[in-house]
């Protein structure tokens, strides 16, 4: 179990640095984890995208839950009954925090504890 956590922190990390591409190295994503990570990434991707264009709309929340090594991230909009709750791994997590669509919208939040990156 250690391994595919490693390996997939890897492949993760190679996918956010760009050093991996699907498009490019096609052939390699035909393993099954290999396509549960890219998704993943894509999952994570998506959400600091969501934050960058929610993050101008008032009363957007964004907060975290840590359960065990796993956090739970909930992003909310009230204002467009829109509503998102990930459960995110360490690495995911660390990567997350360090966009400043993120980091926007932890500075507006009045439980900044919450948030240790």
């Amino acid at each position: 179990m250690t391994d595919f956590q490693n390996n997939s922190r890897k492949l993760f990390r190679a996918l956010t640095t760009r050093v991996v591409s699907r498009n490019k190295d096609f052939s390699r994503f035909s393993d099954s984890w290999v396509r549960t990570v890219h998704r993943r990434f894509q999952v994570v991707s998506s959400l600091v995208r969501e934050a960058g264009r929610l993050g101008g709309v008032p009363d957007t929340n964004c907060w975290i839950l840590r359960q065990g090594d796993a956090v739970r991230f909930h992003l909310t909009c009230p204002p467009l009954l829109y509503s998102r709750i990930v459960t995110l791994q360490p690495h995911e997590w660390e990567w997350l925090i360090q966009h400043p669509e993120i980091q926007v919208l932890f500075k507006s939040q009045p439980h900044q504890a919450l948030c240790e990156g």
